[in-house]
Formats: structure tokens, sequence, C-alpha cells
């Protein structure tokens, strides 16, 4: 049978927490859905993220993984694991689990009551509850800024790691991303917003735990910057 709701969850180097966050996103969904499939990418890791991902697999038979010897990327990884589902809807939801997966099915009955496109996850929503090392709130409030002033768009939360999608809405505009890094959250949603996709917000509780991502690294930063920038000059350049 078709799965209703395709869970991608991309994986670098998340050996230590994949095997218990695997496990936890199938007992919280199980629960309220029984037709949904969990595809966890391992995103070229060094350590033994795939090894524990197996362990989930014998666990689970929802739990399927995709695997890439490279690490290319964020956007490469959702790419992978789209291109190895078939849900009707489909979630992405970051690997660590900072953004809990009991949100998920409230936004899957959100997006179906706004009869949206989109919807997304948004830090700076009025109902989010955030716990977030100041830093890092700084560099978030300062990226969404600058991506509006880029693309125009009406969106407070881009880059907010759990996101659900209808599928023929991302068979229209996945093949125009060519991002594979972490600006591809901006990159899809532009091209879906361009093309008349309806987006819709949603609060999210946020629990910032991943200690080896509390400050940002300055080459991820660069490469953010740069692949955000690269994304603009080619629209621009293409009008």
């Amino acid at each position: 049978m078709k799965p209703h709701l395709s869970i991608i969850m991309p994986a670098y180097n998340e050996g230590d927490v994949i095997f218990e966050n695997l496990l936890k996103v199938d007992s919280v969904i199980s629960k309220v859905m029984s037709d949904f499939e969990i595809i966890i990418v391992d995103d070229g890791s060094t350590d033994d993220t795939l090894k524990q991902a197996e362990r989930a697999v014998q666990e689970s038979g929802r739990i399927k993984i995709v695997h890439t010897d490279i690490n290319y990327g964020k956007g490469n990884a959702f790419r992978s694991g789209v291109e190895n589902s078939i849900g009707e809807y489909t979630a992405l939801l970051d690997a660590d689990l900072d953004l809990p997966p009991d949100q998920l099915l409230p936004m899957l009955n959100r997006l179906k009551e706004k009869r949206a496109d989109i919807i997304i996850g948004s830090k700076y929503h009025e109902e989010s509850r955030i716990k977030y090392p100041f830093t890092r709130k700084l560099m978030s409030r300062c990226y969404a800024l600058l991506n509006k002033a880029l693309f125009g768009m009406p969106l407070h939360d881009t880059q907010s790691g759990i996101k659900i999608f209808k599928r023929e809405t991302l068979d229209n505009v996945l093949p125009l991303v060519k991002t594979k890094g972490y600006a591809f959250d901006i990159e899809i949603l532009v091209n879906a917003y361009e093309k008349g996709a309806a987006i819709v917000e949603y609060p999210v509780n946020l629990d910032f735990r991943s200690k080896k991502h509390s400050s940002m690294p300055l080459k991820m930063a660069f490469d953010i910057l740069s692949d955000t920038f690269r994304v603009w000059y080619l629209r621009k350049i293409n009008r």
C-alpha cells in the first residue's frame, strides 16, 4: 500500500543518536498513523551513522536507508530521499530531533485544512517555543532578513528543519533546484512560491540540544551565504 506520509531525515555523523531518534519517530508517528515510511539518508557520514541506522531497520520495517559515500550536503540528501520515497506527502525532519516529531501530524492536518501545498515550521511564529543559543538565534534572524531582502517572499523562517510538501508540488519544483547544501531550503521555496504554491507557516517547539552545532563553523556560514547569493544571482540573470 502506498504510504500517506514519507518522512525524510538527512543525517551526517549522527551515529550517537540516530538509532534512538529513528525509533522515536517511528513510535510517535505510529500512534496516530499506520501508512507512513521513514527514510534515513546517510549523507557520507564518517562515523557509525550507517551501522546504527541498520540497527534501527531491524527494529522497524517502516525505516529505509539511503546511503551516499560522499558528503554532498543536506539538499542533495533530501533529493535522494525524495527519489526513494512514494508518499502522497513528504516531510523533511532534521535527524537530531531538536524539532520533535510529534509536530508532524498537527502540521500535516493544518496543511490539509488550509489546502496549502507546503507547510514550514517557523521559529519566529508568535506561538513558537524556542530554546536556542543567542549566537545561533542572531545568525538565524540575520539570514532570514537577508533572504527576505533578496527574494521578497512573505516568509519568516525558510531554514527550519521541519517541513511538509505535497508530493505533486515537490515533483514540480525539485528538478529546478540546483543547490546541494544548506541553501536548498531557500531555493526550493523560492521556486515553489514563484510557481504559485500556497505556503503556510506553523509554530514549532525547538529544544536546541546539539552541542556539536552550538556554534556555526566559519566555513559552513560562508558556504551557506555563497550558495544563497548564487541562487539570487542565477535567478536575476535568467529573468
